[in-house]
Order: C-alpha cells, then structure tokens, then sequence
C-alpha cells in the first residue's frame, strides 16, 4: 500500500463532488471532502479476464489502520470474484436458463476499475421525527457509475461491496425490462418505480451471495437457516418502517402508499432494499414448505418475466405479511423506542 498524494485526493474529491450529489448526505460529504489522509493499493483483481483494481482508502493511515485497509482492499478482491460468477438476467428463446453461478472465467467489460472507501463511521439509522420522508442519510451507502465503485460508509461494507460489484458487472441485466403494474401500483405514492424491483434483485443477490460465504465458513450451518436469519432480521426493520410512518399492519400501509399518504422518496429506494428484498427471502426461506415455493439459488438464474413473478407473489403472501404484522404488534405491545434506531439491511455478524 502507498499514501494517496495531494493531487490525487484533490482528484478523488472531485470525483466525490460530481457524481456524489444525489446519493452522498450532506453531513458526510463535509466529512469526506474534509478528509487529508489516505491509502491505495492496486492489484490484478482477475488473472483470466486482465481485470485491475485500485482500491483508495480515504481517512486511513499507513501506520495507525492498516490491518483495517488490508481487509477491506480483500473485501474488494472477494467482491468482485463473487459478483463475477452471477449469471446476468436476461431472457432467452427456449425458455431455460444455465445454473445461477457461472464457473467460466468472468468476462468483464472493465479492464480497470477504482475503488473508494471512506473512513466514514456513521450509521444509517431511522429518522427521529415520526412520518419523516426517508433520506439517503438514513438508507444508503454506496454507488457505482461507470467503472468506478464509491462507499461512503464502513457499516456493512462488504455486503454494499457484493451490491456494487454486481451493478459495475451489469448483473441485473436490461433495467428497462423491470416492469411490474402489480407492484408498481403499490407504489403510486412512493416516487420510487425507477429501480424498485432490479434493486431489489441484486440486493437479494448480495445477501444470498454473503449466505453462501457464510456457510463455507462454519459447516455446521445450513444456507436456509442462514436466510432465515436475514429474512427475520428483514421483517423486523420492514415493521419498523411500517409503523414509522404511522400504520399497524401491512394491509394499511400498502393502503397509504397507493393513496399517496407517505411517500418513501425514489433516491434511497427503501421500499426494494427492505420490502421486495424480504419478499424473495419469505419465498426462499418456506421453500420446504410449500409447493409453489422457489429454491435459493434459482432466483438467480431465472428471467426477467420469472423472478418478477416471484417478487409479486412474496410481496402478496399472507404468510408474509402476517409474520410484519407480528413484528409490528411487538413493537406496539413492548413501547419499544424505534426512533433513531438502525436501519441496517442485514445483521450483525
């Protein structure tokens, strides 16, 4: 690793300015343009495809951090290994679709990509005042454009690491494919029908990923109990949104939105992150117990037309909505607190 010169922090932050607007709340871009340290370090990240990667830390130090940059210049590494072997969506004449990781050697588009991290510690956590709009501050963390990742926060990192790498590596394939009136219609009132579903897709696609990393590593574990985990960690924060915005169970929220009494603001597109995201697990995780359920890993290799119909299914099931509307009810019985509390999109591990 080397320090990140002058010039080239100037460039970064100019890189930040331009393209970080939109999706960089305002208290930490002042944090990230104020930062004037940082470290780099760039590796073939794919021997097969020629594919190189600079990663630039920003805020660490050689001396003080670098067992913390040398982990997360992995997290990159792994990242995109991960990510690569994702077969793309799309849509093919007969109908079949290959198995939903792709052994092949991966064959990107980027011969060089840029990495940045910055040394942000703020969480993302729900707004304090009952019914505020959510914000990019209280949701997001990260964006990719071009051949160029950019995270803004250290709080779930490597999962935001798998979601980037799979939009850089144009995973969820055609955008202007992801239609659905069915869902759409729910969100009437939300501004957020740009990207609901798709994002949703390689959100579920960067859980199951870190799923699968999670089972290799503790053989005593079983993918579905590890879905299970996220999909009841999922339903918790969906019941803290829920009644954040003043509803009591599922059916009257879906109410509001289509109503256009809440709105759940496009940029942050809470509403696939949390909502459609825990409609796959729901589908995923009962996949033993029912026949018209869906395995783990075939979400991932399925057509467009499929998985949409998956998603509207989940989002529609009983099932699913009875297991919020419990989770709200507990939030109600035991007066929990849920103002300020996290908003993280998957558990702590």
């Amino acid at each position: 690793m080397n320090e990140i010169s002058e010039r080239e922090l100037k460039e970064i932050k100019d890189v930040v300015e331009k393209h970080g607007v939109q999706y960089v709340p305002a208290n930490i871009l002042r944090k990230i343009l104020g930062f004037n340290t940082g470290v780099k370090s760039s590796f073939v990240i794919d021997h097969n495809g020629g594919v190189r990667a600079t990663v630039f830390l920003i805020g660490w130090t050689l001396k003080s951090q670098s067992q913390e940059a040398t982990e997360y210049i992995e997290y990159v590494r792994e990242a995109y290994m991960n990510a690569s072997m994702v077969e793309p969506v799309s849509d093919v004449p007969d109908g079949k679709r290959h198995l939903y990781m792709d052994r092949r050697p991966p064959n990107s588009p980027y011969k060089n990509i840029a990495v940045y991290l910055f040394n942000v510690d703020d969480k993302k956590v729900l707004p304090i005042s009952h019914k505020t709009p959510f914000t990019p501050e209280n949701v997001n963390s990260g964006f990719s454009f071009e051949s160029t990742v950019l995270i803004f926060r250290k709080e779930e990192v490597e999962k935001v690491l798998l979601h980037e790498m799979l939009h850089l590596l144009k995973k969820e394939g055609d955008i202007r494919e992801w239609q659905s009136s069915s869902i759409e219609k729910l969100l009437d009132g939300c501004e957020e029908r740009n990207g609901a579903l798709y994002e949703a897709y390689v959100e579920f696609c960067a859980v199951l990923l870190m799923s699968v990393r999670e089972i290799g590593h503790n053989q005593a574990i079983t993918l579905r109990g590890v879905l299970n985990k996220h999909l009841e960690f999922t339903a918790k924060q969906i019941a803290k949104i829920v009644f954040h915005f003043g509803a009591t169970n599922m059916k009257e929220f879906f109410e509001m939105t289509e109503s256009k009494k809440i709105c759940l603001n496009r940029d942050t597109h809470v509403f696939a992150y949390f909502i459609v995201k825990g409609a796959l697990l729901y589908i995923t995780v009962f996949a033993a117990t029912s026949s018209r359920s869906t395995k783990p890993t075939r979400i991932m290799g399925m057509t467009y037309a499929h998985i949409i119909r998956t998603m509207t299914r989940g989002v529609n099931a009983r099932g699913f909505h009875n297991m919020i509307n419990s989770k709200i009810a507990e939030i109600i019985d035991t007066g929990e607190d849920i103002a300020g509390s996290s908003m993280r999109m998957t558990p702590e591990y």
